[in-house]
């Protein structure tokens, strides 16, 4: 029996096997098909641009007054938290 999958243009190249599974027929004449499929992820070029940019201030924990005014804000947040 030939099966024949629909797909578009831009995912031909990434189909890597094809199943058929007959016993899933529901009287329609059709099988489930499942397809092996190869996805290639890229980095993101916006993002990659502003990785000289920190997300963080970490300059300002090592002040100790700075350090003790946020410790005071996370534990507060914690114990709102908590109750």
């Amino acid at each position: 029996m030939t099966h024949h999958v629909l797909i578009d243009r831009r995912w031909h190249s990434k189909l890597l096997d094809l199943l058929s599974f007959r016993g899933s027929d529901c009287d329609t004449g059709h099988c489930l098909m499942v397809a092996k499929v190869r996805e290639r992820l890229e980095i993101n070029k916006q993002g990659a641009q502003k990785s000289g940019v920190e997300r963080f201030n970490l300059k300002m924990l090592s002040e100790q007054e700075n350090r003790n005014h946020i410790r005071m804000r996370f534990q507060k947040g914690l114990q709102l938290w908590r109750t």
